[in-house]
């Protein structure tokens, strides 16, 4: 059977829609406190976003952008479903010490698309392996999973 438009082979990866976001101006979260909220956070900030971190503690590497102003940190008890609702992106990633289908469900909810970090099913898009070379230049590659 071929894998035409309007239908699929079961044993095929579901393609996906290839999109670069622009959050310029525009808030993030993220749920967790490993290397892996840490680099979702850079990424979101790099892409002009104002991050709010739902963490224990954020690492001295961010400490930056702390002192800018366009990331907040905020203890994960704090979080309340209606605070999904103000944020364009979310993620959870590493050492989240947070209900990850309860956060994803409020996402969805809210219209809000979330990223789970290795939980394909909760996931409304997935980060792809990107150079950024020095500059605008963006490469990215997708198996579709």
């Amino acid at each position: 059977m071929s894998n035409t438009a309007g239908s699929t082979d079961a044993s095929l990866p579901v393609p996906s829609l290839i999109v670069g976001l622009r959050l310029s101006g525009k808030k993030a979260a993220v749920f967790g406190n490993g290397q892996s909220a840490t680099n979702r956070a850079l990424f979101a900030l790099d892409a002009g976003a104002d991050v709010v971190m739902y963490a224990l503690s954020a690492p001295s590497s961010l400490g930056k952008w702390v002192e800018s102003g366009r990331l907040s940190l905020v203890s994960p008890e704090k979080y309340s479903a209606s605070d999904m609702s103000a944020f364009s992106v979310a993620f959870i990633a590493d050492s989240a010490p947070v209900d990850q289908q309860a956060i994803a469900y409020d996402a969805q909810a809210a219209g809000v698309p979330i990223n789970v970090a290795g939980v394909t099913a909760l996931s409304d898009f997935a980060l792809m392996p990107t150079y950024r070379g020095s500059s605008s230049l963006q490469i990215a590659v997708t198996t579709n999973g």
